[in-house]
């Protein structure tokens, strides 16, 4: 943490799908690790319309 390897990662891969005509991202995050939330905040992410919903049998 802090030596922004993620971050830059995240942006070659966006460049990477961005030069693949992919158009839009979504990330699946828990939404009380706010770390990791937080994060992807800084790399522009908000949220979207959709949900995830789990069934555990």
């Amino acid at each position: 943490m802090g030596k922004q390897i993620g971050t830059r990662l995240a942006r070659e891969i966006f460049a990477f799908y961005k030069d693949q005509s992919i158009t839009n991202l979504y990330a699946s995050v828990q939404w009380d690790a706010t770390d990791v939330v937080s994060f992807f905040k800084t790399l522009g992410f908000h949220r979207s319309d959709f949900i995830n919903l789990q069934k555990s049998l």
